[in-house]
């Protein structure tokens, strides 16, 4: 197989993986990994969490392809599918037309409805209040509110792209207004841990974990930019309340 077949199957893989949320160390480790399988000499493989580039060399000769990682999805079902078609691939060595096919098929693997989330997001906020110290009334409370989050949230991709600064802000901003609504006419008494449990929902749980992966391995660099993107998203969070906190002057924490 020409050098720039495996260049090209090999980025895309590498490509998705970051795109679902797989941690750096584990992509750049599957692209040499594929590439010594199918022969190549000489892999070098730089990656991180906004861009991938990779570059073969047979001795002589010498490929380079780079991706911008800009839409980003947390699908860890995905990364475990393209992980075991990598490790189908390092012993059976395939063509790319059949790699590209099975990467097509599992792109389109359908991913939880709206409702799910809405769900999710619902039960995770009333159950988190009242872990955290509300009464059962106000878990409902919480989970009512929780269940705008993904709703605003797809707005806010819609109009301003995978911000999760801007999207954590609207978010806390909208549903910590609520609480405050629900705070003055009575229908909560304790409105900390409803916050802290609508919160909940919004911590980028797979942005910190990643990042310490990186630099529990050594990837300092990658590490540095995913935990900057977890706090960007923690004060998205952060901000809105105290904004809200200020407009109101109401004791919500």
């Amino acid at each position: 197989m020409e050098l720039k077949e495996i260049l090209n199957f090999t980025t895309e893989i590498g490509y998705l993986m970051i795109s679902y949320g797989a941690d750096i160390s584990r992509v750049e480790r599957e692209i040499k990994e594929l590439c010594e399988a199918y022969g190549v000499r000489e892999t070098d493989v730089f990656a991180v969490p906004s861009s991938l580039i990779v570059t073969l060399s047979d001795g002589i000769n010498y490929c380079t392809k780079s991706r911008r990682i800009v839409a980003k999805c947390n699908d860890l079902d995905k990364v475990s599918n393209i992980i075991q078609l990598c490790d189908w691939m390092k012993e059976k060595r395939p063509d790319r037309f059949y790699v590209f096919q099975t990467l097509e098929e599992i792109k389109r693997q359908p991913v939880y409805p709206a409702w799910v989330i809405v769900l999710a997001n619902i039960v995770i906020s009333g159950t988190s209040a009242v872990f955290y110290g509300s009464g059962y009334v106000d878990g409902i409370f919480a989970g009512m509110i929780g269940a705008i989050i993904y709703p605003v949230q797809q707005m806010v991709k819609k109009f301003q792209g995978r911000s999760l600064f801007f999207s954590n802000l609207l978010c806390s901003s909208i549903s910590t207004s609520f609480v405050a609504l629900a705070m003055k006419w009575g229908w909560i008494i304790s409105p900390s841990p409803v916050i802290i449990g609508i919160m909940i929902t919004m911590i980028p749980g797979m942005a910190i974990t990643n990042g310490m992966r990186n630099f529990i391995n050594d990837d300092f660099f990658a590490g540095i930019i995913q935990m900057l993107e977890a706090l960007s998203a923690v004060l998205g969070i952060v901000g809105g309340i105290f904004f809200l906190i200020f407009v109101t002057d109401m004791p919500l924490l």
